[in-house]
């Protein structure tokens, strides 16, 4: 742990601190401490303990969204040598309550914060309400279509079919909001700027590798191929993180327990090969991956038929074969009103 952090003035778990003081402590352990899972979940837990903790750390995380306001850094215009620091160190200085302790320390031996580093703007991302909107530039594909898009800073995506993204980039975040469908990110490395992606109440972050979200009606599904993924899920005060490497998934459903994410049984984005790939999926799952190839309606006309499960791989440029084969393999009647319309029931014995 940096010397800093050792100071009790800068310990969150220090009882003498007034809530502002834990406020900035728990700031400042986000900045430059190497943070374990448990130190995520005490800091969740500290939020979640009173509603002050919560106002406190907004008050004072507030100003990162303020950026450029003069009044932010009017405390810190006659240190010395604080002037040498970047405006992103001077706030970092500020709004951490160093400002005191550096005043009268000459020379200043400046301890970088990690450009931010990615746990940190894990967490405060998601303590915060995003005020960006779906601003940005989109892209989307139509019924049956996938496409390869390079973004700016050198990242790929591949969108599935009938798939949309916003994409909002700044000098400390890559931001995609994933509105439905599915997509593959190859995410370039900046350890300065986090990649994030929000579908859904599920955030992914990242700093570069190469993962696949499927974003379906109640649920965001991550599958990592390369790296190591962060899902984050906040309702009400209460956040719950999970870390994903290389050969894991997650699935997020809504309003349900965040799990723990399972070893995968399949390839990672088939259906950038013209493969739909299923293990024991309900065939709920399979229809909302399909409907993007088929441009009617597929009805399901009970629960029950929803909920059986079927293992098999499925080509995306014959969908009418995919079809007769559900008809074949399941307790099922696929009936056709016209061509763009298909209702499921279950075979009557």
């Amino acid at each position: 742990m940096n010397n800093i952090l050792k100071d009790e003035n800068y310990n969150p778990e220090n009882a003498n601190l007034d809530v502002a003081g834990q406020a900035r402590a728990w700031l400042l352990r986000l900045e430059m401490d190497d943070m374990e899972t448990t130190d995520w979940q005490d800091f969740s837990d500290w939020q979640s303990a009173d509603p002050a903790h919560m106002k406190a750390f907004e008050k004072t995380e507030r100003l990162w969204g303020g950026l450029g306001n003069e009044a932010a850094f009017s405390e810190l215009e006659d240190l010395e040598p604080l002037e040498q620091l970047s405006w992103r160190e001077k706030l970092t200085v500020w709004r951490t309550g160093l400002a005191d302790k550096l005043r009268w320390q000459k020379p200043l031996v400046w301890v970088p914060a990690v450009s931010v580093a990615l746990i940190c703007m894990v967490i405060i991302s998601l303590v915060l309400p995003s005020s960006d909107g779906l601003e940005g530039l989109v892209y989307e594909t139509d019924t049956g279509e996938v496409r390869i898009v390079s973004l700016e800073d050198g990242s790929i995506i591949t969108l599935g079919a009938r798939s949309r993204v916003f994409t909002s980039f700044s000098d400390f975040e890559r931001k995609v909001t994933l509105v439905q469908g599915e997509v593959f990110f190859n995410v370039s490395k900046d350890a300065n700027r986090p990649f994030v992606v929000s579908s859904g109440e599920a955030q992914i972050r990242v700093v570069g590798t190469m993962f696949n979200v499927n974003k379906g009606r109640q649920t965001t599904r991550v599958d990592v191929e390369e790296g190591l993924v962060l899902v984050l899920v906040q309702r009400s005060s209460k956040l719950t993180i999970r870390e994903l490497d290389a050969g894991k998934s997650l699935t997020v459903t809504q309003d349900s327990p965040l799990p723990e994410p399972i070893v995968l049984t399949l390839p990672i984005g088939g259906w950038r090969e013209g493969r739909l790939d299923y293990f024991n999926a309900e065939l709920s799952e399979v229809l909302a991956d399909v409907g993007r190839y088929f441009k009617g309606e597929i009805i399901t006309q009970d629960k029950a038929v929803a909920e059986l499960r079927l293992t098999g791989t499925f080509k995306t440029n014959d969908i009418n074969q995919l079809f007769e084969t559900l008809a074949a393999g399941l307790p099922i009647v696929v009936a056709r009103e016209g061509n763009d319309r298909i209702i499921l029931t279950l075979r009557q014995d």
